[in-house]
């Protein structure tokens, strides 16, 4: 069984190596993905206004998913080759918990613009799937490590704030008080699971990898 899944994961890669040989198909996806980050960018800037509450050195800690966009354009620009696996690893869990942070505002404040949002934050965790069969190129060394540790600062700011330095992303908006336990638990949990997911996938791809000519057999 084992065994089984291990194959069809490095045939799903073998695949998606050949889909990213292609330029003209990487070029896509990262100018798609490129867009989709600059409208999340000016959506926070314009109607959240994000910016006159923090200091510039802290903007890349608010914008999740625009951020998690702009990543993604970094996974695609690796082609093939897909060396770079704990930035994969991270780009794993920002796509999803993004996505997942908005399914939770849209679900529980209906007033939210959904259709569009719901498709673009999809297509996030969409990709996200997509980088999982990549993580037999990951290691698990202090390179993972940084991606905890960030991760798990994201959350801290994004719930408690940082000091007088950065306010908290959630917690300050009057509409997310009743809910604030709730989110803590789902998205610092689901992280828990992302990097659990990301780091037990790495050691069962790493543990018995097929040769080439396995792969190309099939």
């Amino acid at each position: 069984m084992k065994d089984a899944i291990r194959k069809n994961l490095f045939l799903i890669a073998e695949l998606e190596r050949r889909l990213l040989s292609s330029s003209k198909l990487v070029v896509i996806l990262a100018f798609g993905n490129f867009l989709g980050a600059l409208i999340g960018f000016i959506y926070y800037f314009e109607i959240i206004g994000f910016s006159s509450m923090y200091h510039p050195i802290f903007w890349i800690l608010v914008p999740d998913c625009p951020m998690a966009a702009l990543l993604l354009v970094g996974f695609y620009l690796q082609k093939e080759d897909q060396k770079f696996g704990n930035y994969n690893f991270f780009v794993f869990i920002q796509s999803i918990r993004g996505a997942v942070i908005t399914y939770l505002i849209v679900f529980n404040f209906p007033s939210v613009n959904t259709e569009i949002v719901m498709l673009g934050h999809t297509m996030l965790i969409v990709q996200a799937l997509a980088i999982v069969p990549f993580f037999s190129k990951m290691e698990i060394n202090k390179g993972t490590l940084i991606v905890i540790i960030i991760t798990a600062f994201n959350d801290f700011t994004d719930f408690f704030g940082l000091f007088n330095f950065v306010n908290p992303t959630l917690a300050q908006y009057s509409i997310f008080k009743p809910l604030f336990t709730p989110f803590v638990i789902v998205i610092c949990g689901l992280d828990v699971l992302l990097i659990c997911i990301g780091a037990g996938l790495s050691k069962f791809l790493n543990e018995k990898a097929l040769p080439q000519g396995d792969i190309n057999e099939t």
